[in-house]
């Protein structure tokens, strides 16, 4: 061994945002492509789902720590329960608060900045702060990608065995791959976190989805 030669370690350059960004887009459409002609014609369903469930690598029997206190409550949207932590529900829910806002200036002003500049990347042009409020101009809001979605978050508060027992795996044309769990199955689902010690806490006046 005293013959061995040390190379030093040269890290590979990083590739440039812009490409990175772009790669990540072009993956998107051809998703959304892909989706679009399954669910048009019916071909091909069933591999597309298959395929979708892979990306997501619920293992069983893969245990990983776990918030000791969740909040839920059921989604008006597809009466499926959703789960998350107290912090994230009251984030999300101070979110779709603003959409009451009267003038775009006040909209503005009661969401964090950074939420702010992630949305004014999405506007052709930016509304000034004295024109009219509308959520439905908000970058995403009509498509479900704003405010976030918290239904697709169930992996990273539940424990994956509970996922992969009590939550359904459902595919959207748009979104992706979101995360159901049925009324029925929340009384089964509160008994086995209260068993392994995690406190959830029923928040139907918060307004998270």
């Amino acid at each position: 061994m005293k013959d061995a030669r040390v190379v030093p370690f040269e890290p590979r350059p990083a590739r440039p945002l812009e490409d990175r960004v772009e790669r990540a887009v072009e993956r998107q459409v051809a998703d959304a492509v892909e989706i679009c002609k399954a669910m048009s014609t019916g071909e091909g369903l069933e591999e597309l789902y298959a395929k979708w469930l892979e990306r997501i690598r619920v293992v069983p029997d893969r245990e990983r720590p776990t918030p000791a206190e969740l909040v839920y409550r059921v989604g008006p949207a597809n009466d499926g329960v959703v789960f998350t932590t107290p912090e994230r529900a009251r984030y999300v829910a101070s979110l779709n608060d603003a959409f009451d806002s009267k003038t775009w200036g006040e909209f503005r002003s009661r969401i964090p900045a950074e939420e702010w500049e992630q949305l004014a990347e999405g506007f052709e042009e930016v509304p000034g702060p004295d024109e009219p409020f509308d959520f439905a101009a908000v970058p995403g809001y009509c498509d479900g990608d704003w405010p976030p979605w918290l239904q697709k978050e169930i992996l990273q508060v539940l424990p994956p065995p509970l996922v992969r027992k009590y939550a359904e795996a459902s595919m959207t044309l748009i979104n992706g791959v979101y995360f159901h769990i049925k009324q029925k199955d929340l009384p089964g689902l509160l008994r086995e976190l209260e068993s392994r010690g995690i406190r959830a806490v029923h928040e139907p006046d918060l307004d998270f989805q």
